[in-house]
C-alpha cells in the first residue's frame, strides 16, 4: 500500500457539488467481500484522506470498526477516497479525525463509507455480513461525541473510584458519600448521548470482541460501564433510574446467549428496541438479525434475509407471518400491534405489528413476567394465515361503552424518571368521579375503586400480580398514598376514604406503576360495566374479545366487510385477565367463533 500519497484541498461542500464523486468498484455478488478504509496519518490539513481496500472473511487481516451516529445527513464534509471528492455526516468525519492516529495509517470499517449505499443489493448483503464484520474487528470504537463540557474526565475518575469501593466485600453504596457525589448526573449525560437511542448499536457493541466508548479525549470500557450500571439497578434504585440503559444490559451484555427468561423470544428484542432511532424503517428488523434468537430453530438461517429493495411493511409482514405460522404461540405476536388513527384505516394488514409505532411502555402480553393467562381454554384450533386474512377462535364477550383520556398519552424516552405532573393526581381523582357516578351504594363504590386502583396499574405491583395476598395490602397503601388527602374519592356530596392499611405506602411506586401500565393507553368502561386499558384509539362499540392462545384481551373494530374485524390493539380489562371469559362460556353467555381479521383485497 502506498501510504505517501496526501490529500487534495477541496472548498466548502457547496462549490464541489458538481465534482465528479468517487465510484465504488463492485464487490462479488453473493461473497463474503467487505472493503476496509485506510485512514491516512494525521496531517497539517484537516481534510480526511482514506483508500478503500477489499478483503474477504473470515481474515486474519487486522482492522478495528466504528460504531456511531450518522447524524443529518444534510449536513456533510467533504473528504477524499482515493483522490476523488466524497462526503461524509459530520459525526463520521469528527470521529474519523478522533480515532485518526499521528504516524502510521488507521485500518477501519465504517458503514458509510464502505458500503455502497445507492446500491441497495450491495446493503442487503453487506447487513447479512453483520455479525462476521463486527465480531472481527480488533476493536469496536463506539463513538459518542466531542465531550464539549469536559464531563468524560469527571465520569472516568468516578467509576474508578467506584470499582475500587467495590472491591471491598463490605462496601454498600446506600449511605455511603459517594452515592451522593455530584458527578453521577455527569453519568447520566453521557449515556443520553444519541449513540444509545440508535437501533443499530446494540448488535454493534454487544458483538464486539473488545468494545470501547470514545467521549472526548477519554476511552471506556464499554462492558465495565454496562457492568457498573446493572450494579446500579441492584444497588440504588434512585441513582439507577436517571439512566435508560435496560435494553443494553438486557440484550447487549449477552448477545450470543439466549435470554435469561426462556419465554423470551425474538419478537421481545424487536419490542424492547421499539424506540430506537433509525433511518431505515426495514432496519427495525435488519439491526437484529444477527441475534441468534433471529436463526431458525437455533441454526445458522435467519428468520429473515435482509432486502432493501422490498416496502418496508412487506417486511413487517413476512417476519409476522413467519412469527405466526412458526412459534409455539403463535397468537402471542398481536400483542405487538400498535396503532394510530393512520396506520388503521391504511390498506395493509391490522394484524401485522408495526415496528414503527411506538405509544406505550409495557406491552401487556408480551411480557412473560406478567400474570395473566386471559384464554385459558378458548378453542383449540390453530389460527389459519391465507393472503393478508388471520383466522383464529376466539370468543367476543363485551363491548366498549365509554372511553376516558389519561395524563399518560405519549410514550417518552424517560417517560418513567420524569417528575408526575401537577395535574396527574387531580386528572385521576376526577376520572373517578366519571367513572364511579353510576354507583350508588358505598359498597358498590369500594368494590369499584379497588377494581379502579388495579386497573391504574394493570394488576401489577412491580414485575408481581398486585391481587397476591403478599402485595395486595402494599398495593392499596401506596394507592393511598398517591390519591387525594386520605385517599378521599368524592362522589357528589358523598366522600369514600379507603381503607387504612398499616403498612407504609410509596406515591411514588404507584404512579410508577401507573406510567408503566396507562402511557400510551385509554380508560375504558365496558358495556357490563369492567374497567380497563385499551389502546389510544379505542372507541365506543369496539369490541372486546379474547383469542385461542393468548394472554391477554384484545379490541377489534367491525370492518365494513360482513362479519370482520380490525385488530386494534391488546388490553388489560379487570375482570378477564385469569381466564374468566371460560366460565362465561360455560354458561352459554358467549360463544366461540372464528374471527376473521382483515378479510378483503390490498393493493
Amino acid at each position: 500500500m502506498d501510504h505517501s500519497r496526501r490529500s487534495k484541498t477541496f472548498p466548502p461542500e457547496s462549490h464541489v457539488q458538481g465534482s465528479v464523486a468517487y465510484r465504488y468498484r463492485n464487490l462479488h455478488p453473493g461473497s463474503k467481500s467487505i472493503r476496509v478504509l485506510e485512514l491516512d496519518p494525521e496531517v497539517p490539513t484537516e481534510v480526511i484522506s482514506i483508500q478503500l481496500h477489499t478483503i474477504h472473511l473470515p481474515t486474519l487481516f487486522e482492522y478495528n470498526a466504528i460504531s456511531y451516529v450518522w447524524g443529518d445527513s444534510r449536513q456533510k464534509i467533504p473528504i477524499t477516497c482515493e483522490e476523488e471528492p466524497m462526503h461524509v455526516t459530520t459525526n463520521l468525519r469528527d470521529a474519523l479525525i478522533r480515532i485518526r492516529i499521528h504516524q502510521e495509517p488507521a485500518m477501519l470499517w465504517a458503514d458509510a463509507l464502505c458500503i455502497d449505499q445507492k446500491n441497495l443489493q450491495e446493503r442487503s448483503h453487506q447487513v447479512s455480513l453483520m455479525t462476521e464484520i463486527y465480531q472481527g474487528a480488533k476493536v469496536v470504537w463506539i463513538y459518542l461525541g466531542s465531550d464539549e463540557e469536559g464531563h468524560a474526565e469527571h465520569i472516568k475518575a468516578l467509576l474508578d473510584e467506584v470499582s475500587e469501593l467495590r472491591t471491598s466485600k463490605t462496601f454498600t453504596l446506600e449511605g455511603h458519600p459517594i452515592s451522593r457525589d455530584p458527578r453521577w448526573p455527569l453519568l447520566r449525560v453521557m449515556l443520553d448521548e444519541p449513540w444509545f437511542y440508535r437501533t443499530w448499536v446494540i448488535q454493534e457493541a454487544a458483538l464486539a470482541r473488545d468494545p470501547r466508548i470514545l467521549y472526548g479525549n477519554v476511552a471506556f470500557d464499554f462492558r465495565d460501564v454496562l457492568n457498573h450500571a446493572s450494579w446500579l439497578r441492584e444497588s440504588s434504585v434512585k441513582l439507577y433510574s436517571t439512566l435508560n440503559l435496560d435494553l443494553h444490559i438486557a440484550w447487549a451484555q449477552n448477545w450470543a446467549k439466549t435470554p435469561a427468561n426462556p419465554n423470551e423470544d425474538f419478537y421481545d428484542l424487536l419490542n424492547h428496541a421499539r424506540y430506537l432511532g433509525c433511518t431505515e424503517e426495514k432496519d427495525r428488523i435488519y439491526a437484529f438479525l444477527s441475534h441468534p434468537l433471529a436463526r431458525i430453530d437455533g441454526g445458522g438461517n435467519a428468520l429473515l434475509r435482509p432486502d432493501y429493495e422490498k416496502p418496508y411493511l412487506d417486511v413487517y409482514r413476512e417476519l409476522a407471518i413467519k412469527g405466526i405460522l412458526q412459534s409455539n404461540t403463535a397468537l402471542r405476536l398481536l400483542s405487538a400491534v400498535e396503532h394510530t388513527e393512520q396506520t388503521l384505516s391504511a390498506n395493509f394488514s391490522s394484524w401485522v405489528p408495526r415496528w414503527n409505532v411506538t405509544q406505550t411502555l409495557d406491552t401487556l402480553g408480551l411480557n412473560s413476567r406478567h400474570y395473566y393467562t386471559a384464554s385459558k381454554t378458548v378453542g383449540n384450533r390453530v389460527p389459519n394465515l391465507v393472503d393478508h386474512t388471520l383466522r383464529a377462535n376466539g370468543c367476543i364477550f363485551d363491548h366498549v361503552l365509554e372511553t376516558f383520556l389519561l395524563p399518560f398519552q405519549r410514550y417518552k424516552n424517560d417517560a418513567l424518571s420524569q417528575a408526575a405532573e401537577p395535574s396527574v393526581e387531580k386528572s385521576i381523582e376526577a376520572l373517578w368521579r366519571s367513572v364511579s357516578s353510576r354507583y350508588k351504594t358505598t359498597s358498590q363504590r369500594e368494590i369499584h375503586i379497588a377494581a379502579f386502583r388495579l386497573t391504574l396499574t394493570a394488576g401489577m405491583f412491580g414485575e408481581e400480580d398486585a391481587e397476591d395476598i403478599s402485595n395486595s395490602a402494599s398495593h392499596q397503601s401506596d394507592f393511598d398514598m398517591f390519591g387525594a388527602p386520605q385517599s378521599e374519592y368524592r362522589n357528589g356530596n358523598d366522600t369514600v376514604t379507603t381503607p387504612v392499611t398499616e403498612t407504609i405506602g410509596s406515591k411514588s411506586r404507584f404512579e410508577y406503576g401507573m406510567r408503566l401500565a396507562c402511557t400510551g393507553r385509554c380508560f375504558i368502561i365496558t358495556q357490563q360495566g369492567y374497567y380497563g386499558l385499551a389502546p389510544l384509539i379505542t372507541k365506543q362499540g369496539d369490541l372486546c374479545c379474547v383469542l385461542n392462545g393468548t394472554k391477554v384481551p384484545y379490541i377489534l373494530r367491525k370492518s365494513t366487510e360482513q362479519s370482520c374485524y380490525k385488530l386494534i390493539g391488546e388490553a388489560y380489562i379487570h375482570g378477564f385477565m385469569r381466564g374468566e371469559v371460560a366460565e362465561l362460556i360455560t354458561r352459554g353467555e358467549c360463544t366461540v367463533e372464528e374471527l376473521v381479521l382483515d378479510y378483503r383485497s390490498f393493493v
